[in-house]
């Protein structure tokens, strides 16, 4: 079987890690020439890899509809990610509040790691390569209109509206409704605070154990 991944994130780097096996080929589109572009940002560049609290503390602290993540960390704990980057390499340290780093506290060494495991599942990784379209014709997915290369199956790992420099500009989700997909309305997770004064803190100041209310204007 052939499988077509696109996007280079975490998402679409473990769904390819995952999908490949002795007689799976698996190929992975990403649109910047780096994959894990967010992952850069990470933890202020630190890379905040996982928390190893346990689980309910976990879920606890996840303010809308945690009961969607108990599917995806039964599969696939914050103990098992933990395990993952060490048994294949990367040395990790676990830090104040169970927040798990690289030992090197350097982001740029997982994404190095994480396109390492690529290299070494035979996956090929296509850099800059943006998917503009995808098209079923005869039980097959042509990606950009290549009809010399069918894929039996595509995995979308194209990321939201979270951060259009990094890719993450939602035509991923134009894709998808192209092939007949629901799409519900995407509504922004962080948002930045604009306030009414002109004094403001530094940008990259992180306050602890800091409280604020915000009030609708009447």
């Amino acid at each position: 079987m052939k499988i077509a991944v696109i996007g280079g994130g975490p998402a679409g780097i473990f769904a390819a890690i995952s999908a490949k096996n002795s007689s799976n080929q698996v190929v992975l589109f990403e649109r910047n020439k780096i994959l894990g572009s967010k992952i850069l940002l990470t933890g202020k560049g630190r890379c905040n890899l996982t928390n190893l609290s346990p689980i309910h503390d976990f879920i606890s602290n996840v303010v809308t509809n945690s009961k969607f993540l108990y599917s995806a960390i039964s599969k696939f704990s914050p103990s098992e990610t933990y395990q993952f980057f060490e048994k294949n390499g990367l040395p990790l340290i676990v830090q104040r509040g169970n927040r798990v780093f690289p030992q090197t506290e350097k982001s740029l060494d997982v994404v190095k790691f994480l396109e390492n495991c690529l290299i070494k599942s035979k996956i090929q990784i296509y850099y800059n390569f943006k998917v503009n379209t995808i098209e079923v014709l005869n039980g097959g997915f042509f990606v950009n209109n290549n009809y010399e290369d069918r894929y039996d199956k595509v995995i979308m790992a194209t990321g939201g509206l979270s951060y259009p420099k990094t890719g993450s500009d939602g035509y991923g989700f134009h894709i998808v409704k192209n092939l007949g997909h629901s799409v519900s309305e995407c509504r922004p997770g962080l948002v930045g605070i604009k306030t009414c004064t002109n004094k403001c803190f530094p940008t990259g100041l992180s306050l602890k154990n800091v409280k604020f209310v915000v009030t609708k204007k009447k």
